[in-house]
């Protein structure tokens, strides 16, 4: 799943932390009961990681006593460049990193320039042990696929092409290059930011005009259609999606998100929940976001946990079915931080093979703890894609 608070996400709750389940297109469905022992053993280690907290290298203390708890060993990574180089180009190379499947896929775009001077770009999908393959859209699409945003478990692209003659269609494609155009309504494009298993896919719509504030939300259900949010009836946002279907977001009241395809159901925790936007793990058991400095965990149905002290500034955006827990650590030029066993570290510091006074730009998180980053030189002159590589 993409880290969708790269692109600033960041709207305050209203009135609570609210979610929708996505349904078939003749009508809303509730959300699904989770009363298999995976979802209720995940969730409860979660709970129990996000009880935990660790003095601040600055020498900053919980709010609260740390009650007895069990050794967690530091987690430990590995730098891995992906060395995306596109096929048929010479020099000038590239690259960027994009979002993450729960099964540890990284999608990209990757640039270059051929023998003749020409500039050329390439999708592709790769792992921990390098680049798998290049995304393309068949020729009986008339689509090009230009850039990638995120990826399925089972390799499809999410991402923009162009067809015929219009560019920047927001569009699925499979591994067998068939292209699932996504609609949008008249006079308005398609930003789409991330993808699920099912097909589902969440992002915003934006105005063709020039100078226009139209920025809103919308969902994409695998089974087609659109749900665009009602921004004037109701202040939020969508900010996470869950391979189980459900939409995580703020709102301010159901009404909005009650139409078409899509149904709120109810809300993450307590109604006095307040918070800013991060992330729900695939399996849909844990939410993690923001509240007045601090990070929080949301198990289904509890109270929000911290996850580290206040003190330590960080901000959450991602969690994965074991509980670990990715974001930006706000006094270290939001570099890229890890909660494990309620731990922060710093991955920059922690990770092994990273150049000297480079800078570290993530992207999202993988069920095995594999970080897609962008890899920036000290001087600012490359970019690569890579990934941080759990051992």
């Amino acid at each position: 799943m993409n880290n969708l608070n790269r692109t600033a996400m960041w709207v305050p709750i209203v009135a609570g932390c609210l979610i929708a389940a996505s349904a078939a297109p003749a009508g809303a469905m509730t959300l699904p009961q989770r009363t298999d022992q995976s979802s209720q053993t995940s969730s409860a280690t979660a709970t129990e990681t996000a009880a935990q907290t660790a003095a601040t290298k600055r020498g900053g203390k919980s709010r609260q006593p740390v009650r007895a708890q069990r050794a967690t060993a530091a987690p430990v990574y590995e730098l891995k460049a992906l060395h995306a180089k596109v096929p048929g180009t010479t020099g000038g190379w590239s690259s960027n990193a994009a979002g993450m499947s729960s099964n540890g896929l990284v999608v990209g775009t990757a640039f270059g320039a051929s023998a003749d001077g020409q500039s050329r770009t390439g999708v592709f999908v790769a792992d921990r042990n390098g680049v798998r393959r290049w995304a393309t859209a068949s020729a009986r699409s008339g689509c090009t696929l230009d850039s990638g945003v995120d990826v399925t478990s089972g390799g499809a692209v999410l991402g923009f092409a162009t067809c015929g003659q219009q560019s920047q269609v927001s569009v699925v494609v499979d591994t067998r290059g068939q292209v699932r155009r996504l609609p949008v309504p008249r006079g308005l494009v398609g930003l789409p930011e991330a993808i699920n298993d099912r097909g589902d896919v969440i992002g915003r719509v934006v105005s063709n005009d020039r100078g226009s504030t139209n920025r809103n939300r919308a969902y994409w259900p695998a089974g087609g259609g659109v749900v665009v949010h009602d921004a004037k009836a109701d202040f939020g946002a969508s900010w996470g999606l869950s391979n189980t279907g459900v939409v995580v977001g703020n709102a301010s009241g159901k009404a909005a998100w009650s139409r078409g395809s899509a149904a709120l159901d109810k809300s993450v925790g307590a109604a006095s929940v307040t918070a800013y936007g991060g992330g729900i793990s695939p399996n849909g058991a844990n939410v993690v976001a923001n509240r007045g400095g601090e990070s929080v965990l949301l198990p289904w149905g509890q109270a929000a946990r911290p996850l580290v002290p206040a003190a330590q500034r960080f901000q959450a955006e991602q969690i994965n079915d074991s509980g670990r827990v990715l974001g930006s650590l706000l006094d270290a030029g939001n570099g890229p931080g890890i909660v494990q066993g309620g731990v922060l570290y710093n991955l920059k510091d922690i990770a092994r093979g990273v150049p000297a006074g480079s800078v570290l730009l993530h992207r999202d998180l993988a069920g095995n703890g594999d970080v897609s980053t962008d890899l920036i030189s000290a001087d600012w002159s490359t970019t690569e894609a890579a990934i941080l590589v759990a051992r």
